[in-house]
This record gives C-alpha cells, structure tokens and sequence, in this order.
C-alpha cells in the first residue's frame, strides 16, 4: 500500500503490520471457506466432485491479488483486478470453467 497523500485518510489509524495481518488472515479464511463451499453436500450433489479442482484457481488469483495490492496499487479492488491483465484473464478462465461444471456437467 502507498502513503502518502494518495492514501485514504482511514489508513493512518492502523500501521502497516496490522493492515497485512488482517489481510493474510481474509485471504486465508477466504480459501478455506470457498474449499469447503465445493465439498458442501448440496454442490456434490449438483456438480459432483469437480468443483474442488477449482481451489487452486482461487489460490492463484488470491496470490496475484495480494501481490499487486502489495506492491504500487492504491488499493482500491476493481482498479486492481481491472489494471492487471493477467489477473482479470485468470478470473475470466475461472469464470468460465465454474460456469461449465455448474451448467454443462
């Protein structure tokens, strides 16, 4: 994250430590959540056991995300997603392999 005069003014409540650690923790929590999401019983049901492959996806776009807010992003999410080609075309790709299990398997 930037400081400096670009940076919201909440930010200078919380120091750089804290921000991170809540974040790796969102993120953590965020993978765990949507791995147990694809085993839920009514999902194996619909999809069988397809959707689980779809966890090292979310890992990567998890991973690139924290990257480019990490390293110059002001940190706003979509000027993120919207700025990194290669992240919007690995949310693109996960878009539509979900799509395919949830609509063609």
């Amino acid at each position: 994250m930037k400081s400096g005069k670009k940076s919201r003014p909440v930010l200078q409540y919380y120091n750089q430590q804290f921000l991170d650690k809540n974040m790796y923790m969102c993120l953590s929590l965020t993978v765990v959540f949507y791995a147990l999401w694809t085993v839920d019983p009514s999902n194996v049901l619909k999809t069988g056991n397809l959707l689980i492959w779809t966890v090292p996806m979310i890992i990567l776009i998890l991973m690139k995300y924290s990257m480019n807010v990490e390293s110059d992003s002001f940190g706003d999410p979509v000027d993120v997603v919207l700025e990194d080609k290669i992240l919007l075309g690995i949310i693109l790709l996960y878009g539509m392999i979900v799509m395919g299990i949830v609509y063609l398997g």
